[in-house]
């Protein structure tokens, strides 16, 4: 993360998880805000894992915006699994899959402008300055956001996205 992107850094290029896919990019990414504000960030139609990397993606590549990775480095999962093995558990544990991730991203060339950053309902909680250093300057390179994100519009995926989970939590947010 100590790396500032001039361009989107896919720092998880080196995951063992999904560093044979040279067309993947998501997991963990490093992303200026003037690229994250350009893109429209993520979409706002993704419930669970799965889909919104690719949207993040497809954003990027209609705007001409390319990505570099690390050569080398690694990259320690937390989940400890392999593809297979988190292939296997989402299929076992259905309600952290997003559900409709081909029929969201289908949706792509019609609402990416509209379906993200730009239409995103949330409240700022906390804004903290991320301190680096450099020729022993203290220096904010970056901002971490803390954000109370709730539901968005009346989208059809609101519905179809295994959210009821979560209960009615969102609701007594409103």
């Amino acid at each position: 993360y100590a790396h500032f992107p001039k361009t989107p850094y896919h720092i998880a290029r080196v995951w063992k998880r999904y560093s044979n896919n040279p067309k993947y990019m998501g997991g963990v990414v490093s992303i200026s805000a003037r690229d994250y504000r350009r893109i429209n960030g993520y979409p706002n139609t993704f419930w669970g894992w799965g889909g919104e990397d690719d949207e993040l993606q497809l954003r990027c590549e209609k705007l001409g915006v390319t990505w570099e990775y690390p050569k080398s480095g690694t990259l320690l999962d937390l989940e400890d699994m392999d593809l297979t093995e988190k292939l296997q558990f989402l299929r076992q544990h259905k309600q952290w899959k997003c559900m409709v991730k081909w029929e969201a991203l289908e949706e792509h060339e019609k609402t990416w402008k509209t379906n993200g950053l730009s239409d995103l309902n949330y409240k700022v909680l906390k804004e903290t300055p991320l301190d680096g250093t450099k020729d022993g300057k203290v220096k904010s390179h970056a901002t971490k956001i803390t954000t109370d994100v709730l539901l968005n519009g009346n989208h059809w995926a609101n519905d179809k996205c295994a959210v009821d989970f979560m209960g009615d939590w969102n609701k007594k947010k409103k």
